[in-house]
């Protein structure tokens, strides 16, 4: 059985080196995203597709907690069906990656 008959899909390894922020569409009808990161991150949900978010209330992720978290479908509605996942890493180093799978 491959993933793609259990319905999970691979985002692009993203680069939250530095102060890289990793910026995601959520796919449509996508209820759940698991993130594996090198490095303890924020992320927020929003509908802009720029960087600079602001991660001062955001929830913070532990690095390698694969826990699958719900994308919260009422704000993609709200927008349009527009729904963006940021990811910034709560410290500055270099060479910090995040897996991204959308459920």
């Amino acid at each position: 059985m491959s993933h793609i008959d259990m319905n999970w899909t691979e985002a692009t390894k993203q680069n939250i080196s530095t102060f890289a922020e990793g910026i995601l569409l959520v796919p449509v009808n996508t209820g759940y995203v698991v993130l594996d990161s090198d490095c303890e991150i924020n992320i927020a949900f929003d509908d802009q597709d720029s960087d600079g978010t602001d991660f001062t209330n955001s929830i913070r992720i532990q690095p390698k907690s694969i826990d699958p978290i719900r994308i919260p479908n009422r704000l993609a509605q709200a927008n349009n069906g527009v729904l963006y996942l940021h990811i910034k890493q709560t410290v500055s180093a270099a060479a910090q990656y995040c897996r991204v799978l959308w459920l």
